[in-house]
């Protein structure tokens, strides 16, 4: 039995057919089968074949009716014996080492599909080379086709490919056969990914295919319609083998790039008719989450002609009859808002818009002007390549590397909240261990001016050129639309690459898992640390679900699935909880270690002042501008409101967001503070009152810390061990209520009970720092 069978379509060829048949005959891998199949072809190709066929016998001719291309390829493939199946068209050639490459690859990885790159040649003797479109940090890459719409997108090509045999009749996948067939490509392509849990690619272009012969049916004005009928087989299979949810997005996307090329091979009266027609499936589309903001792509090139050319299709397709009678439906105010947006959104999508848009946004962050903005936070970069802080020239490969045990840390941001607190405990930890720290700052603002360098021995910043960062792809219908590696791409990937080339990390740790495509780019050698902070299948819906508006949301993806996807990419998770370490334990079926690391700000000695107002009561908040705090302190104060015995003190970047008419006279806003110590020493009790499952209980934890008292909801104190009737209050109004209740109490009576209440986080603090020692639990993460 030969190893690969190579299945040669062929009709009205004869001029590229010998070059094409010699090109297969001498490979340099020669356990091989050949099975050309003349399609009726009515000029002198039957005789060309037969002809080799004499001269090797690893020729093994097909003569059938013509039927079509389907049928060429699919009585090709009933009559292969071999491992694995190539498709070669006889109107291109391939490379001499193609069929090696391919099969090295296949067996390398006991893969069920292998993908290279391909050479265009054109008439006026012009060519290109397409790669698939990713970042190669090694000559060939492993791509999970339900998470890759840019592999999906990529030219629907069926050569340049190998197919194990028994994965394609393990799923009985053929080409499209039915009467009136074409572009069957995209069929085959749908049909195979789909069914594969990954594709290897490989950089190396292995074959040359003749764009716009004579015999292409890329010449052929006819079948308008052909792309819908394509689509609506491929959904019919998507939807028979369970696959349509996972491949939705890949679905409409790859028919809207699609678009274009059918349009633009159509004569204007079928135009018209293709349009009307493409206006009905993108609707569709925008009905299943996939409208033309929702378009995730890694690659800059594939994002590019996206915005540049199927964007403004799309935008086209939009100005439909239902969408004017549905904006006369809504008030005057709205109709016009709607039309400023859409002008604005258009405008952007322009080159003029963008350079526009540019000088603007470099306006508004030159030093001056974004210090008065920010509060002197940030310093501009021009650049999104990777900026060494260390050095003027940011030339980080001149560093000397010493040899010592060394690991990189990648944020999405540094700003002085309790996120990076964590981040930063861990790194000392670490450092005590006797590891040097590297910080990769990777966001779409600007490099932070102060950075802890007690902590970091080095710094490193891009600018992020993944457009998406930071943007959640949520729409109507799906609420949690993003994959794991949407915020990052080939830039981030190569910027991990040049670190570790240089440095050798002993250890990497993601902050968050949207960092995790970073594991895939080092060697097993490196530790791989992922720190989750939080669960996010089906983030954005429970927020909806708790009645928090659109704006609230942010990173989410729609199944947990995807998000243990990103988790056994590590060689340990760390989760801020012991809810959080059961769930992700459960989702990865116990396939990853594990283990509960959580948040323990350091002990504080403070010096109480006492309870100094007898008639009021003093309550201090601190907090993010995370929308769920400005919610739940919202309620508090609503609460509170008209009462003279309390007065709540506000302090943290929460304060942002809060306006003068959702304060009251009983509220002071405090805005961001620059002493904590100050903070939880002025006041007589402290107030957490989240109600919106989140990992990260900081504001809980740092209260115990500094030993005040603390009045809570059981949501914030999750994970915790807090038992008292102040720390499990179910919402926020209970926790008004509370202060109330308390505020209203005899003085020496009040005093008594914030004694007690600090004394009660004395000791919760010492007994949570006693269950979850730092030094063990690093030494674990570690495995020392």
């Amino acid at each position: 039995m030969p190893l690969i069978s190579v299945i040669m379509p062929t009709y009205k060829v004869e001029e590229y057919l010998p070059q094409c048949l010699e090109s297969v005959m001498n490979q340099d891998f020669q356990d091989i089968e050949i099975i050309p199949v003349d399609d009726g072809s009515p000029d002198s190709c039957g005789a060309i074949i037969d002809k080799y066929a004499s001269q090797d016998k690893r020729i093994h001719p097909i003569h059938q009716k013509n039927g079509g291309y389907g049928k060429a390829v699919n009585a090709g493939m009933a009559k292969a014996s071999g491992k694995y199946i190539a498709i070669v068209e006889t109107d291109d050639y391939i490379e001499p080492d193609m069929l090696s490459v391919l099969y090295r690859v296949a067996e390398k990885y006991q893969a069920s599909v292998v993908k290279a790159g391909f050479r265009k040649l054109y008439s006026d003797g012009g060519e290109c080379i397409v790669h698939p479109p990713f970042l190669f940090y090694e000559s060939e890459i492993k791509v999970e086709p339900q998470y890759s719409n840019d592999l999906m997108v990529m030219e629907s090509s069926i050569w340049a490919a190998l197919y194990k045999r028994e994965f394609l009749e393990q799923y009985n996948i053929k080409v499209l056969e039915s009467s009136g067939a074409a572009y069957q490509d995209v069929v085959f392509k749908f049909m195979v990914y789909s069914m594969a849990e990954s594709i290897i690619c490989i950089d190396k272009p292995v074959y040359n295919y003749r764009v716009m012969t004579a015999n292409s049916s890329s010449k052929s004005a006819k079948n308008w319609d052909v792309q819908f009928k394509n689509y609506e087989v491929i959904k019919q299979w998507l939807a028979k083998n369970e696959k349509f949810g996972s491949f939705r997005d890949a679905f409409y996307l790859h028919a809207y790039f699609d678009f274009i090329f059918h349009y633009n091979r159509l004569s204007e009266e079928s135009q018209e008719q293709f349009i009307e027609r493409a206006r009905e499936f993108y609707s569709e589309g925008k009905r299943n989450g996939v409208g033309a903001e929702n378009a995730r792509f890694s690659d800059s090139a594939v994002r590019q002609y996206y915005w540049d050319v199927v964007y403004p299709f799309l935008m086209g397709l939009d100005k439909t009859t239902a969408d004017r009678e549905k904006k006369l439906s809504v008030t005057d105010a709205q109709y016009w808002r709607n039309i400023v947006k859409d002008i604005l959104r258009n405008c952007y999508h322009t080159k003029a818009g963008i350079r526009i848009w540019d000088k603007i946004n470099s306006f508004i962050h030159r030093p001056f002007i974004w210090n008065k903005i920010n509060e002197g936070g940030y310093s501009s970069y021009a650049s999104n390549q990777l900026q060494s802080l260390n050095f003027d020239n940011g030339i980080f490969e001149l560093d000397p590397v010493c040899g010592e045990k060394t690991a990189l840390v990648m944020v999405p941001w540094y700003l002085p909240n309790a996120a990076i607190h964590y981040i930063e405990q861990i790194a000392i930890t670490m450092k005590k261990k006797g590891y040097k720290l590297h910080l990769f700052i990777y966001w779409e603002q600007y490099a932070p001016q102060n950075v802890n360098r007690n902590v970091w021995d080095r710094v490193f910043f891009q600018h992020a050129s993944n457009p998406y960062f930071s943007h959640s792809n949520y729409s109507e219908n799906r609420m949690d639309a993003d994959h794991i590696d949407d915020w990052v791409d080939a830039d981030f990937l190569q910027s991990i690459v040049r670190l570790n080339e240089h440095y050798k990390y002993s250890a990497c740790m993601a902050n968050y898992l949207f960092y995790s495509k970073a594991f895939d780019v080092l060697s097993p050698a490196v530790k791989k640390i992922l720190c989750t902070h939080d669960k996010f299948a089906n983030h954005n819906k429970s927020l909806h679900n708790a009645g928090y508006p659109e704006w609230s949301f942010w990173f989410g993806v729609g199944t947990e699935e995807e998000e243990a996807r990103a988790l056994r990419r590590a060689d340990v998770v760390l989760a801020i909880q012991e809810d959080d370490c059961k769930y992700f334990r459960r989702i990865v079926n116990n396939e990853v270690k594990i283990i509960t690391f959580p948040f323990i700000p350091d002990k504080h000695q403070i010096k109480y002042k006492g309870i100094e107002d007898k008639d009021v009561m003093t309550v201090g908040y601190i907090a993010s501008s995370n929308p769920p705090n400005y919610f739940s302190i919202k309620k508090i104060i609503a609460e509170l409101e008209g009462t003279h015995n309390i007065h709540l003190y506000i302090a943290g970047s929460i304060c942002d967001m809060l306006k003068e008419k959702d304060t009251s006279s009983s509220v002071t806003v405090l805005g961001r503070i620059s002493s904590l110590d100050e903070f939880y020493s002025s006041y007589d009790l402290y107030l957490n009152p989240d109600t919106f499952y989140s990992g990260l209980k900081c504001k809980t934890l740092e209260a115990l810390s500094y030993g005040v008292g603390i009045v809570c909801t059981k949501v914030a104190s999750t994970g915790i061990g807090l038992v008292q009737e102040y720390h499990l209050l179910d919402t926020e109004k209970d926790c008004a209520q509370y202060l109330l209740n308390l505020s209203t109490k005899a003085y020496e009576e009040r005093v008594n009970i914030v004694c007690l209440m600090k004394d009660e986080s004395c000791e919760k603090y010492d007994e949570f720092c006693e269950k979850y020692p730092i030094d063990d639990l690093t030494e674990e993460m570690l495995g020392i």
